[in-house]
């Protein structure tokens, strides 16, 4: 079987492909209608013609034997129904999405899709991108009904942001949440509804009650969620067993400190988390929150990867020195993202940070977004510096008003640290090493240490684990570029 996965842009297109059934993925954005109406009875005749094909369109998915994954962009609300209607026979598609459909997405077409999800047996991914949709809880018990009783979907994501969904939406969501007992994603953005703590502690409880999900992420941003979530969702991730990542945008809501430094020490005593993501952008955090999740990060020798928006929050340099104190030691983290834009750091955080990179020999990615702040270029300096002296870093952005030397120096230290990777695995990848140390073979490991240190600054004494040997080898393992 073929896969298709280019954007049809007809429906011509998408009937061929449809009818055909040899394809086994389809990706659909911005269907067009294929008339050219000149007069009211062409549009009539237009009209019966395209309701011709939206019906062939759902009779091929109903009886389609290979299409397993299908996503839909932009297409009309008639379009939709009948894609919706046609599913609803569909036993073979695994992978479901729905985006930037909102607008025509009511109770009926929401509730429709619900019923998707409960009849498939197959189905192991869907996602719902209904933003501004005019449905209510009419749809999103339905969705949640479907979902609390499914083995077999994997993962789930509902974007609802903006809708008229309430706490019934959101009970029926965490009763789901916490009987599903298969699922591994779990997506729920509620982000400027009527949803408050109801919501936001029935959420926290279930997923302290489920054991198996590994990937969680709720967005509540603007909505009346405050402290009570904030308790919640700590104690939830605080002591979890299979949860390995963790992400809550909670911006502009009434959430403080005393929430952020819970959330801090559920990060510093969690043994299994891999990544972990806040927003309280536009909250009454502080200094508080920042440094104990430096603290936190510090002290957490698990976690690969960590994102932190504070932007308007009121945090200064205590935070930022602290983020840079945190990351300039860490031998585990690999991506570490930060946003203290328009709040009070200066150049005293900019040039921690830019000493915090010249030393960290793990990280490989790095993004600062530090916009309307006292950052100037002292820090753009010590950037440079840092970027000149880092071989291991492979993504580097700071989002600041600098258009001059960091610009150049960016592109020219990354992609010298790119080409020195794809030269580490060229050396490694040419036959077993030799530990021999004659330099008469080329699968000498000293020899091939001498090949790469030719393409590192001359300060550099890092070296890849595969040509570290003994006692030595062991102590570096985990600070050199790696995969």
């Amino acid at each position: 079987m073929e896969e298709v996965t280019s954007e049809c842009v007809s429906l011509g297109a998408v009937l061929r492909i449809l009818e055909d059934d040899r394809c086994t993925a389809l990706h659909f954005d911005h269907v067009s209608d294929d008339c050219n109406v000149v007069s009211w009875s062409d549009a009539s005749i237009c009209r019966l013609s395209l309701v011709r094909r939206y019906l062939r369109v759902a009779l091929a998915l109903a009886h389609s034997h290979s299409l397993t994954t299908l996503k839909v962009l932009h297409c009309s609300p008639e379009l939709l129904v009948c894609i919706v209607e046609g599913l609803k026979y569909n036993r073979v598609i695994r992978y479901l999405k729905f985006g930037e459909c909102g607008a025509h997405i009511d109770n009926d077409t929401g509730s429709a899709l619900a019923e998707v999800v409960r009849r498939s047996n197959v189905l192991h991914c869907f996602k719902l991108d209904a933003g501004n949709a005019p449905m209510d809880s009419t749809a999103g018990v339905a969705m949640a009904n479907a979902l609390k009783d499914h083995r077999f979907l994997q993962r789930f994501q509902l974007l609802v942001s903006g809708t008229h969904m309430d706490n019934q939406t959101g009970l029926a969501m965490a009763r789901a949440l916490e009987q599903n007992i298969v699922l591994q994603r779990f997506a729920f953005d509620v982000s400027q509804t009527s949803m408050d703590d109801v919501t936001g502690g029935a959420i926290g409880k279930a997923l302290m009650c489920n054991r198996v999900l590994q990937d969680f992420e709720f967005s509540v941003g603007r909505t009346g969620m405050g402290n009570k979530t904030g308790f919640a969702m700590a104690r939830a991730v605080n002591g979890h067993v299979s949860l390995r990542c963790f992400q809550f945008g909670a911006c502009a809501t009434l959430m403080d400190s005393e929430s952020g430094v819970a959330m801090a020490s559920a990060l510093k005593e969690s043994l299994v988390l891999r990544r972990f993501g806040l927003d309280v952008s536009g909250t009454p955090n502080d200094n508080r929150t920042g440094v104990a999740m430096a603290d936190a990060l510090k002290c957490n020798k698990v976690l690969g990867r960590f994102e932190l928006a504070v932007h308007g929050a009121a945090m200064d340099n205590d935070t930022g020195v602290a983020m840079a104190d945190a990351l300039r030691g860490n031998m585990v983290l690999w991506r570490f993202q930060l946003s203290v834009g328009q709040t009070g750091v200066c150049d005293i955080t900019g040039i921690a940070m830019a000493d915090a990179l010249k030393h960290n020999i793990v990280l490989q990615y790095f993004s600062l977004e530090a916009f309307a702040t006292g950052i100037n270029r002292v820090t753009e300096d010590a950037m440079v510096g840092a970027l000149k002296h880092n071989v291991v870093l492979q993504h580097f952005d700071f989002s600041v008003c600098f258009d001059g030397e960091l610009v150049s120096a960016k592109r020219a230290y990354i992609d010298r640290n790119r080409a020195i990777r794809h030269q580490r695995l060229s050396l490694t990848c040419l036959s077993k090493c030799a530990v021999d140390a004659g330099f008469q073979s080329l699968v000498e490991v000293c020899f091939r240490a001498r090949v790469l240190k030719y393409h590192l600054p001359a300060s550099c004494n890092l070296q890849p684990i595969e040509f570290v040997g003994g006692v030595q080898g062991h102590v570096v393992r985990s600070v050199v570029v790696t995969e």
